[in-house]
């Protein structure tokens, strides 16, 4: 399974000058229908996934949009391993080092 991931992401109250920052948003979540992965430390596996963009989508900076991928034991439900990938904006950032990673 992937997960689509925004962070940071900011708000702005009208009223009141007042902004609030959430991590880790998750604005999507696709399973990925693949025969199972024969995984071992031997023989990593690989694959490849696509999630389109929302239409609603509207206040997504894309920038700040992180792909994170589990690969899960459909009898247990055990995760055995995730990964992150970083936004390619992200890696040309100064800061990129220190960024909240999940």
């Amino acid at each position: 399974m992937v997960a689509v991931v925004e962070n940071p992401v900011s708000t702005t109250r009208r009223r009141r000058i007042r902004r609030t920052e959430f991590h880790w948003i998750t604005r999507e979540i696709e399973e990925v229908s693949a025969t199972p992965l024969p995984i071992s430390p031997a023989s990593p596996g690989h694959f490849e996934v696509s999630v389109p963009k929302d239409a609603n989508w509207t206040d997504v900076v894309l920038d700040n949009l992180w792909l994170v991928a589990f690969v899960q034991n459909t009898t247990t439900l055990e995760i055995l391993q995730a990964g992150a990938l970083e936004p390619a904006s992200a890696k040309s950032h100064p800061l990129s080092s220190e960024r909240n990673r999940p």
